[in-house]
């Protein structure tokens, strides 16, 4: 509530979100807009009519200021940016790598799938060390098993957080904070392989475990 601390902070994210149009990766910008969303759905509603409002401002401000990353966004889907289609022939040859490896997978790491992939590559997308995709990787190196397992985990810890928001408990706004990073993460997730990155891969499960540890100790104080 100090006006200090709210300059610290607003210092912070916009080096935050310089960074991250640095990376030019399309999938974690749209994975932070909906990070936004999803936070201020749950812990700020009365908010989102003026970010609603504030959108056509921001969008004239990109234009501006960052006219690449609007050419960036208005690739997305365009099958003639070589990185769509690198994927989509990607996609092809694992889709058929799952087929064959469908329950179990060929398991962990990129040894076994650099072992496994070349019997399948398309032509074009020879050289791929991994899925371009977190879903098509849990399949390729666990099968249809270990990709059942994740969802579900990832259902139970999202109703948790859910019901301690809708609860509104002390700790309510850090827990709503853990879900919609890891509902960013995991929308990203649906054409980037995020786990790539051991880094990142620990930074996902960390959050995941600090969410749980607030839902947890609110329980035991209650209790």
């Amino acid at each position: 509530k100090k006006t200090t601390k709210r300059i610290v902070y607003f210092a912070i994210i916009a080096l935050f979100t310089l960074c991250m149009l640095q990376t030019w990766s399309r999938g974690a910008w749209l994975g932070l807009l909906l990070e936004i969303f999803v936070f201020l759905l749950l812990s700020a509603p009365r908010l989102l009519k003026h970010t609603v409002l504030g959108l056509p401002a921001a969008s004239v401000g990109a234009m501006l200021f960052f006219p690449q990353v609007i050419d960036r966004f208005k690739s997305i889907g365009d099958l003639s940016d070589t990185s769509v289609s690198y994927r989509i022939s990607a996609w092809k040859g694992i889709a058929k790598m799952i087929s064959a490896n469908r329950f179990l997978g060929v398991g962990f790491g990129e040894p076994s799938f650099l072992a496994v992939y070349p019997l399948f590559a398309y032509s074009g997308a020879t050289a791929v060390k991994h899925s371009h995709s977190l879903y098509l990787q849990i399949l390729v190196e666990t099968g249809a098993l270990g990709l059942v397992l994740f969802l579900g985990a990832m259902v139970v810890f999202a109703k948790d957080c859910l019901k301690s928001v809708f609860a509104r408990r002390q700790n309510c706004g850090i827990i709503a904070a853990g879900l919609s990073a890891v509902v960013g993460s995991l929308f990203m997730g649906l054409t980037d392989h995020i786990w790539y990155n051991s880094r990142v891969f620990m930074c996902f499960w960390l959050v995941v475990a600090l969410t749980n540890f607030e839902i947890r100790k609110e329980r035991a104080f209650e209790n």
